[in-house]
């Protein structure tokens, strides 16, 4: 292209379009200011090229702007991913975490029960006798096997410690009755109580029912202790049908009368079932028990001191005897036999506190102040 005129230069066209293929394309202000560098106005050639150029650019562009999109999509997704893998990430921690402290409450719950065999290991089991079955004989293993349960708690925390044991203790007929119940995972019972219904029902004799209830309508306590009382009780109790408020009823009338009013002093004994009843009558058998021996104990120690403060009137003189207001009673009031009192005169005397000396009050025959002093002492 000439500075003079309007024609157009191909040459130079050409190498100015040249220069324009490479990937950063100028803009279209720029494209069409090359002509007007040149001083004229482009011409139509010089236009659609520049258009030309410009549409390549711009699907570039357009290419670029899609896999710029593209990627922004699957950058979404990641991150959607991503998002899900830490929200798992997140509930499995919680799950661990729950493990965890599952874990650290059956090491606690082991350690205890680890400490309570090492502890029993220090202690031997308890012993019973076996039962091959009869009527005799299951009253007698039933109620030795209650006494080793409720004694000896420890060895039996859970129901299935008790059926083991119970069921180690059968044989003969009764184990090969009861072995229907012997599983791979335990002794497929709920408790110890069913499992005595069972050994009950095989072994009770129905027409003896009528005779032990007949037996527990007639027994009494009298002077027996109560745990005696209550052995027989419990023996004949097993073989009726009685409830709970017929059991209540038969074990407090057969008490004896002592037994009857030291229950009544308690303070609501009439809501106790029948276990928590015969707790309560065991408490009340030892403490009358007790008292019985403090009671036996100062007799005899009152006997003890009659027996000495009388020794010392062998000697006395009965017209120097004097009663309780000073005045002379003399030999025949006193009751002395031999220069002794009387065992009539000594229980009165004891009764009503009096010195076994003078018959004074407020004293005792050793030292009593009209008693004369001891030559030994004096020395």
């Amino acid at each position: 292209m000439s500075v003079a005129s309007n024609t157009t230069d191909e040459g130079q066209l050409a190498v100015a379009f040249q220069n324009l293929s490479n990937t950063d394309l100028p803009s279209v202000d720029t494209l069409l200011g090359i002509d007007m560098t040149i001083g004229h106005l482009p011409t139509p050639e010089t236009t659609s090229r520049t258009l030309q150029a410009f549409q390549i650019r711009l699907r570039e562009t357009d290419h670029t702007l899609r896999n710029l999109q593209k990627e922004h999509a699957e950058l979404q997704q990641g991150w959607a991913g991503l998002d899900l893998v830490a929200s798992e990430a997140e509930a499995r921690n919680e799950t661990l975490q729950q493990e965890l402290s599952q874990a650290r409450t059956d090491n606690t719950r082991l350690g205890a029960q680890l400490e309570h065999a090492q502890a029993l290991q220090c202690r031997a089991l308890p012993y019973s006798d076996k039962f091959r079955g009869g009527h005799k004989d299951w009253a007698r293993f039933h109620t030795e096997m209650k006494g080793v349960f409720a004694f000896d708690a420890d060895f039996f925390p859970t129901e299935q410690h008790k059926l083991m044991y119970l069921f180690s203790r059968l044989e003969g007929a009764a184990r090969d009755s009861m072995s229907v119940y012997w599983t791979e995972n335990g002794i497929a019972l709920k408790s110890i109580d069913q499992a005595y219904d069972k050994l009950a029902a095989l072994f009770v004799d129905p027409a003896y029912k009528h005779i032990a209830a007949q037996k527990v309508r007639d027994m009494q306590q009298c002077n027996r202790e109560y745990i005696d009382y209550w052995s027989e009780f419990i023996c004949e109790i097993h073989d009726t049908d009685f409830n709970e408020t017929m059991k209540l009823y038969y074990l407090i009338n057969g008490l004896s009368d002592r037994m009857i009013d030291a229950l009544r002093s308690r303070v609501g004994w009439r809501g106790l079932s029948f276990d928590e009843l015969h707790d309560l009558l065991l408490d009340v058998d030892s403490n009358l028990r007790i008292y019985d021996s403090i009671t036996s104990a100062n007799q005899r120690r009152d006997a003890r001191d009659a027996d000495f403060e009388a020794a010392d009137t062998t000697s006395l003189d009965g017209g120097k005897l004097v009663n309780t207001s000073g005045e002379h009673v003399g030999t025949a009031a006193l009751s002395l036999v031999n220069g002794r009192l009387t065992s009539e005169e000594r229980q009165r005397r004891m009764a009503e506190r009096l010195c076994l000396y003078c018959a004074g009050e407020g004293h005792q025959a050793r030292t009593c102040p009209r008693r004369p002093a001891n030559k030994n002492s004096a020395a």
